[in-house]
């Protein structure tokens, strides 16, 4: 973890609403904004559409909400996360974030599946 990721991506910042029917069986916000890769200051709002779940992500530095997708397999063994849109603005671009808000999502995908790199 370097300083901008220091800098940017505080978990403890974020604000998760929950807008599934069975809110409770789903991931707690810290497991969801680390999942998201949401910078420091988001709002995300989970919902269900049609087949997938829906992260979108609201915060100052983006030039539009982000937009995650939560996706699986017709089996319901495999799951995928899907990075939709994710514009910054231009003042906040070229500073690294963008790169590790996807490095945040690998990171807690790693974590989760106890994988030693």
């Amino acid at each position: 973890m370097d300083a901008i990721y220091r800098e940017w991506f505080k978990t403890d910042t974020v604000k998760v609403k929950v807008e599934l029917e069975k809110s409770d069986e789903f991931l707690d916000a810290a497991e969801i904004a680390e999942l998201t890769g949401a910078p420091k200051d988001s709002d995300i709002v989970v919902s269900r559409v049609g087949d997938v779940i829906q992260f979108r992500i609201s915060n100052p530095i983006f030039a539009e909400d982000m937009f995650r997708y939560l996706t699986a397999d017709a089996d319901g063994v495999s799951y995928y996360l899907t990075n939709v849109v994710m514009v910054l603005k231009d003042e906040f671009t070229k500073m690294g974030i963008g790169p590790r808000c996807v490095v945040k999502v690998l990171s807690q995908y790693v974590r989760e599946k106890g994988i030693e790199l």
